[in-house]
């Protein structure tokens, strides 16, 4: 099973800012900033200085905050998945039926991807770019929602809601069908975010509790080639 995610902690700026409010309302200008131009010409195609310009800040202090173009890459990952985190815990408050739980964390973690299109994008296109720690950092994070899944399933599962019998595939199914809204928005134009929601929240509840071939049955089969 995935390790539980640490929170995230911001980007040590060597010792020029003292004062940490300053230097978290800083990184989350550099951060949406970058977040855009990344989205918009690439990686490589983004200098420090053009998030500096659009970020309000000088290139120069710029690096009182970040060391590099590659810690605001993750600073990016960061407030995506804070923001996520915070949004699928926020939701999940008060609610016992593990069915409900479900559909309220595909929910609130598709509304989440669509106002980060660009980051999950950015994510898939240029990990190669994270620093080793950076990257591990990342599986640590999204290790969180797995284990969230997973929990959803077992609770389900001992409440006879649901009979899942390979919990971690059926959660990284759910975690990539989820990302799909973003992923492939490129074929999915004519489709509105709720109308997307609508129908991945059906067929996950027609593959868990329906008839027939389902995601259940792939998520607890061993199919040997």
């Amino acid at each position: 099973m995935p390790k539980a995610a640490k929170a995230p902690q911001p980007l040590p700026a060597g010792n020029k800012i003292k004062n940490k409010e300053l230097l978290e309302r800083r990184q989350q200008q550099i951060s949406e900033a970058a977040m855009k131009l990344f989205a918009q010409n690439g990686y490589h195609n983004t200098s420090v200085r053009d998030i500096a310009r659009l970020s309000n800040i000088s290139t120069g202090s710029v690096y009182d905050y970040v060391k590099s173009k590659e810690d605001i890459l993750f600073l990016v990952s960061q407030k995506f998945f804070a923001t996520l985190k915070e949004n699928v815990e926020k939701t999940l408050r008060g609610l016992d039926d593990p069915l409900m739980k479900l559909k309220a964390t595909i929910e609130a973690t598709l509304t989440v991807i669509d106002n980060f299109q660009e980051y999950v994008l950015i994510t898939y296109r240029e990990s190669k770019h994270f620093k080793k720690q950076d990257l591990i950092g990342i599986f640590q994070q999204e290790s969180f929602f797995i284990d969230n899944f997973m929990k959803i399933f077992k609770e389900g599962n001992e409440k006879g809601v649901f009979r899942v019998n390979d919990p971690l595939l059926v959660a990284n199914f759910l975690t990539m069908m989820t990302h799909s809204w973003a992923l492939k928005r490129y074929s999915l134009k004519e489709y509105s975010l709720f109308r997307f929601k609508e129908m991945l929240i059906d067929f996950v509840m027609q593959g868990l509790i329906g008839q027939g071939t389902s995601m259940q049955e792939l998520g607890t089969e061993k199919i040997v080639r």
